[in-house]
């Protein structure tokens, strides 16, 4: 049994719309710009490695850095034993 409905690219909408609306929405969807720099934060943060090192504070000693260049490597120092 065929699908009755055919297959098309994510470029094609099948839907009728009217341009008031297509232009109501592109005013407010985000800028390519804005959702490349959330895809970045969203493979960043996950990681669970850099969301331990983003959880704990600097002061703890608790996370190590190194400078190489202008880049900053950071670890997350397992040892630590109290948080308290």
């Amino acid at each position: 049994m065929s699908h009755p409905d055919p297959v098309v690219g994510l470029d094609t909408c099948l839907a009728p719309a009217s341009e008031e609306r297509v232009r109501a929405a592109q005013a407010v969807a985000p800028s390519a710009e804005e959702t490349a720099g959330l895809a970045s934060l969203g493979r960043l943060l996950g990681d669970p490695t850099r969301i331990r090192i983003r959880d704990t504070p600097l002061e703890t000693g608790a996370v190590r850095n190194r400078r190489e260049g202008r880049t900053i490597h950071h670890r997350h120092d397992d040892v630590v034993t109290d948080r308290g």
